[in-house]
């Protein structure tokens, strides 16, 4: 932790993470016991679930009984009556002695590791949303991946953990990873985790929060579009655009009026002399019909046409009191 620049994280110490008490075959190597008992004694040993070694004496220095701290500071097993009668009987005195386990099984083992796990890691810590980082040793980190990953009592046996290799568990999606190492080799390949490492490596279940990740990605990922204007915005500009194009609501009628009638009197009196246009413009004006001259009509300067000013006269009196 002093090297990672974290010694303010709490550090949390407890016996029942330490590792499996071997009785009286601790302090003896693989070879030693081996040549003492036989490799398939020792196999037993090791890899047994339920098979317990020799125990070892209440007067040895490798009982937990016999540790100073551990005397003192453990509160949370129960008394040992035999431990304790022996041992005021020798002191002259009354010394209450716990029943610290003189051999452990992998079985035992997990006896103490689990409840610890799931009755004082999980509601402290994993149901409050903190990481936990869990050092022990590789029987009782075996015992508590064997109540994660529901590892069959048999296979046990066969599941090997590599010292000092971190192993990530994942509550919500019920799986482990391993920590990419930057070397590019696939773990799995590098480490060996026994024949039972298809029950530790299993596919993780598929939760709300995986779903919810992958459709945030999706979204991300999806190409932006443009965006339709829904109809009724649509008809609300264009209803915008026709009453720019119209003419106000506040124009006068009359003006329009006046001008589709000056335009049409202009079409009239085009043609005409004066008097004529002028005669049509008051009769327009006064709201009288106007007879307009019809195509096989001659038009008033072809009628005047080679006649004198008495004669043309005469002629368009004549045509107007016709009309």
């Amino acid at each position: 932790m002093d090297e990672l620049g974290d010694t303010w994280v709490p550090l949390i110490k407890s016996w029942r993470l330490n590792e499996r008490m071997y009785g009286a075959l601790t302090g003896k190597s693989k070879q030693m016991i081996a040549n003492e008992y036989g490799e398939d004694q020792l196999k037993k040993w090791r890899r047994g679930f339920k098979i317990l070694p020799p125990p070892v004496s209440s007067y040895s220095l490798s009982y937990p009984g016999n540790d100073y701290k551990r005397t003192k500071y453990v509160r949370d097993l129960r008394i040992s009556l035999s431990e304790t009668i022996n041992r005021s009987w020798e002191a002259r005195k009354l010394q209450i002695h716990r029943k610290f386990p003189k051999s452990e099984s992998l079985h035992t083992c997990m006896k103490r590791s689990i409840p610890y796990y799931t009755q004082r890691i999980v509601p402290e810590a994993v149901n409050k949303g903190k990481r936990v980082l869990i050092t022990s040793h590789e029987n009782a980190i075996r015992g508590i991946l064997m109540h994660l990953c529901e590892i069959p009592e048999e296979a046990m046996n066969q599941l090997h953990l590599p010292n000092g290799l971190p192993l990530v568990y994942n509550v919500k999606r019920k799986c482990i990873t391993l920590l990419d190492d930057g070397s590019g080799v696939d773990p799995m390949t590098k480490h060996d985790f026994g024949p039972a490492a298809q029950y530790l490596f299993r596919p993780c279940e598929l939760d709300d929060d995986f779903f919810d990740q992958m459709e945030q990605q999706a979204l991300q990922n999806q190409p932006e579009e443009e965006v339709e204007a829904p109809p009724a915005v649509q008809n609300q500009t264009e209803q915008a655009e026709a009453d720019d194009a119209a003419p106000a609501d506040d124009a006068p009628i009359e003006i329009i009026e006046k001008v589709a009638a000056a335009t049409r009197m202009v079409e009239v009196v085009e043609g005409m002399t004066a008097e004529e246009a002028a005669l049509v413009r008051a009769q327009r004006l006064s709201g009288s019909p106007i007879i307009e001259a019809a195509d096989e009509k001659p038009v008033p300067s072809q009628i005047t046409e080679g006649m004198t000013a008495e004669e043309a006269e005469a002629a368009r009196s004549t045509r107007l009191h016709q009309q």
